[in-house]
């Protein structure tokens, strides 16, 4: 086996981007949410002949399927923080639902927990800020260039994110990164209590819990699951990607430094390239290559509900209660909570109530909370940086497009295009160094 590392530094040229271009390449992307959607779009447009399996039966069923609904662009700076490292200790022993471990949490979050710890210092947290921003920003402008060749409709909205705080130190903390972030050209509006009341009239139920804001006017929503399908049927139409549905992969072959094949539950398939997007199921299917992923799957909960005529036109974050609403058409989507219990996707009814509950307190005209059309939970792929991991790995036809956290939407398709544009041998737009696939472990040698 070819150590990456080594061969970096030593010269070995990788075989990524160095493809003979005058064969149609064909790709194998495992997962089908909007990351492999995505990917599979930036691909296809480069005229790559590309398969996409899934375990599921349609795309966007895992994390895609019912999130927050917000492409935060602008809020896009990573959970590790000083911030988060001093009030770590109370949010686990908090009674709210904000944060809470169940016995499948452990043995693996220890030794993940400690690399998130090591990046809870400010240099850490300034670093990792700047490379996950400068992705969301591309993200966001690589949307809207899809979007102005292309008509989808998905309930999407440019509306703005306005972060409520009800802890005027929390707001002040808040205040730093916004400085850090417009140091970056990323601007955002500090907001006190009426300022926030006159953006949007709804918070006055928050009573003293509002001590003051912070907008930004960059940051959009829409519905993933929509905008995911809306893609696929694109390609399909197009007749440049296949999806095999309810076709699980349960091994990767490989000879040498490079992949073979892909066994599923029905036969095994080949191709010159093969692609991870399986959020946080990444880290299990690779294992077995000795490529070990920093992922820890943090499972968050949505409800839907009718909205009405008082449901916010912007988007909100509580962030006293880590709590977000988002229009979705004529849906409101709430969701929030962050439960590590190992790969137990079961909705817990707990956590439903406690959104609802809290969602009639905070905003009680702004939905039908009565009648709530689905109710939903999925595994967020965090990273104890807060970035992806986007490129190739160890072996020299393999690559990841993984690791999102709660920012799926919000860096699809920058990480996308980042992913093709590696592959390809064309100069990213951006650095990627930050994102690399082995920067929290030595890859097998």
């Amino acid at each position: 086996m070819v150590n990456y590392r080594l061969a970096k530094e030593i010269g070995i040229p990788s075989q990524i981007g160095t493809l003979n271009h005058n064969k149609r390449m064909k790709v194998i992307i495992i997962g089908a949410g909007i990351i492999g959607i995505t990917t599979a779009w930036y691909l296809a447009q480069r005229g790559a002949q590309v398969v996409v399996f899934d375990a599921r039966p349609g795309p966007a069923e895992g994390c895609s399927f019912a999130n927050g609904g917000q492409f935060s662009y602008a809020y896009s700076e990573p959970l590790a923080s000083p911030a988060m490292r001093l009030k770590l200790s109370s949010l686990l022993f908090r009674r709210d639902h904000t944060l809470r471990l169940g016995s499948g949490a452990f043995p693996s979050l220890i030794p993940w927990g400690w690399k998130f710890l090591r990046n809870c210092t400010g240099r850490a947290f300034q670093s990792n800020l700047s490379k996950v921003l400068k992705l969301a920003l591309y993200s966001r402008g690589v949307l809207h260039d899809l979007l102005d060749h292309h008509e989808l409709s998905f309930d999407y909205r440019r509306t703005g994110k306005l972060h409520v705080y009800g802890d005027a130190a929390d707001l002040v903390e808040a205040e730093k990164v916004v400085r850090l972030k417009a140091a970056l050209d990323c601007h955002q509006k500090i907001l006190d209590r009426q300022t926030c009341l006159a953006h949007e009239p709804m918070l006055a139920h928050f009573g003293g819990e509002l001590v003051g804001g912070i907008f930004s006017p960059l940051d959009e929503s829409g519905d993933t699951r929509i905008l995911t399908h809306r893609l696929m049927e694109r390609l399909v139409l197009d007749g440049t990607c296949t999806f095999r549905f309810k076709e699980p992969v349960v091994r990767i072959e490989r000879v040498g430094d490079r992949v073979k094949h892909i066994a599923t539950s029905e036969t095994r398939y080949e191709a010159d390239t093969y692609i991870v997007c399986a959020g946080a199921l990444s880290g299990r299917l690779l294992r077995p290559l000795g490529l070990r992923l920093a992922i820890q799957a943090v499972k968050g909960y949505s409800i839907t509900v009718p909205a009405t005529p008082q449901t916010p036109d912007v988007n909100i974050t509580d962030m006293s209660r880590k709590m977000v609403y988002t229009r979705l058409g004529d849906r409101l989507r709430i969701a929030g909570t962050m439960h590590i219990n190992g790969y137990d996707e079961r909705v817990s009814d707990m956590s439903i109530h406690h959104l609802l509950n809290t969602a009639s307190e905070r905003f009680p005209l702004a939905g039908d909370y009565q009648n709530p059309s689905s109710a939903w939970a999925g595994l967020r792929p965090m990273t104890p940086d807060g970035a992806p991991f986007i490129g190739e790995t160890a072996y020299h036809n393999l690559l990841l497009n993984t690791g999102h956290g709660m920012l799926g939407s919000t860096l699809s398709f920058g990480s996308a295009r980042l992913l093709t544009d590696l592959l390809y041998g064309t100069k990213p737009t951006i650095p990627t160094e930050g994102f690399r696939t082995d920067r929290f472990y030595h890859p097998p040698s």
